[in-house]
């Protein structure tokens, strides 16, 4: 899509204003080096290396990006928008006058479907704003009987008609903006013409933002990293069929990306264990294993993994690989005295099988676009990478289990893989205070609103 056009609709484009506006002082052009990792977590991933941890950056790219001219207007008004009060922000980004697919998108922004529409919005093949994904699943008898809709509509009754809804748009509508009245007001063109900008278009964020990306990358570094070991240790994996688990799976999109990557290099996927306490999202995820050509390896769980143990729906020392990638980012380093990062992390010990390995990421503490980040994404416990050493050396893995890898070039993410010890890890004792702790976070978790 040409910078100087407004898309309004197949066939349809109207010349941008050709008005002169001063820039928002200090707005900084992309790095042109392509390394985004900020200088704090440069010397914290120094020190860990001269510590003895296996640490390094990684260049990895995204599965779809944009021409450079884009991704640098992109890069240029995503600072900008940083810079703009929260509310102002928010409007402007989404402004459904012009940005009517990132407007769709944005009412399930803090949902798991959104990661997977974020990773298909650069796909040239992609027409929907989250692809391959049936809105007939949410009403198929999938729990014990029950639709998602209908275990929605116990845990919420009164917004599950309108939350079940937004998942059939962002199913259904084209990721392409919508034609909108010509004499509609806009923020978003009103942002653009005041400060010299470019128009973009919807795709175009959704893709090219830097946490777009990221998630994506943090994601194929994960991949990498499980191969790396999976490969690295044939005699502990050559015996029988993978067996992976996605804890807080949400639409599962990167374990079925790492079931393909394994297939790929010659192994045979058995099972994958799906658990999330969302039924909107597990019910994405199965649409996508069968989008995969999965579904007869899909184990689905809806459960809370943070209060409950996970040996009481899944066989103890039985996954090769766990994939975390979606919830550590959501857990407290400590509350009320309890370590909640840590002993969820701890206790994944008791359902996989000794030497197998454990893939996670937590968002950096240290980044760029921090301001951006702040005004349009859900909250986040970002952490740089030597308190998540700290995090899972707390949860009772050596040190030289655990590998760190930072995706250059965003600088967003951390991504961890740590080995299983052949022995199991050391268990915590609660106090009556971390008890309580863990109660308020299953709470928080079934009471989880949309």
């Amino acid at each position: 899509m040409a910078f100087e056009e407004i898309y309004l609709g197949p066939g349809t484009s109207e010349p941008l204003p050709s008005l002169v506006y001063p820039s928002i002082a200090g707005v900084k052009e992309p790095t042109s080096d392509g390394v985004l990792i900020t200088p704090e977590v440069r010397r914290e991933l120094g020190d860990l290396e001269e510590a003895g941890i296996d640490v390094r950056k990684v260049d990895v790219a995204p599965h779809f990006e944009l021409p450079v001219d884009v991704q640098q207007e992109v890069d240029k008004q995503c600072e900008a928008i940083g810079r703009l009060p929260k509310r102002e922000a928010f409007e402007t980004l989404f402004d459904p006058n012009v940005h009517s697919a990132g407007a769709t998108w944005a009412k399930l922004g803090k949902r798991a479907i959104a990661l997977w529409a974020l990773k298909r919005a650069g796909d040239p093949e992609t027409h929907t704003i989250a692809p391959s994904i049936d809105p007939s699943v949410y009403d198929e008898p999938i729990f014990d009987g029950k639709s998602a809709h209908e275990v929605l509509t116990e845990r919420h009754p009164r917004t599950a008609e309108a939350v079940k809804e937004r998942y059939r748009a962002i199913t259904t509508e084209p990721i392409e903006d919508r034609a909108f009245p010509r004499d509609a007001r806009s923020a978003y063109l009103d942002f653009i013409a005041s400060n010299g900008f470019n128009y973009l278009g919807s795709k175009d964020f959704l893709t090219g933002v830097l946490d777009s990306r990221a998630v994506d990358t943090r994601a194929i570094a994960a991949g990498q990293l499980a191969l790396e070991h999976i490969l690295g240790n044939p005699e502990d994996f050559s015996d029988k069929p993978l067996v992976t688990a996605s804890l807080a799976c949400g639409a599962a999109a990167s374990m079925f990306e790492l079931n393909e990557l394994f297939a790929k290099n010659g192994y045979e996927i058995g099972k994958n264990v799906l658990v999330d306490n969302d039924p909107m999202a597990l019910a994405s995820a199965v649409a996508l294993s069968r989008a995969y050509g999965m579904n007869d390896k899909a184990d689905i769980h809806l459960q809370d993994i943070v209060g409950g143990r996970l040996t009481d729906y899944i066989e103890p020392h039985s996954v090769d690989i766990v994939d975390i990638l979606g919830i550590v980012d959501y857990l407290p380093t400590t509350l009320k005295g309890y370590r909640a990062a840590s002993n969820f992390i701890g206790k994944i010990v008791d359902i996989v099988r000794p030497g197998g390995i454990i893939v996670g990421a937590n968002a950096l503490l240290h980044r760029p676009q921090q301001d951006f980040f702040e005004k349009v994404w859900p909250t986040l416990q970002q952490r740089d990478p030597s308190e998540m050493v700290e995090i899972i050396t707390d949860a009772g893995y050596s040190r030289d289990s655990i590998r760190v890898r930072v995706p250059q070039r965003e600088g967003v993410y951390g991504v961890y893989g740590i080995t299983v010890p052949r022995e199991k890890s050391r268990y915590f004792s609660e106090t009556r205070n971390q008890k309580l702790a863990r109660k308020v976070l299953t709470l928080a978790s079934k009471f989880n609103k949309y």
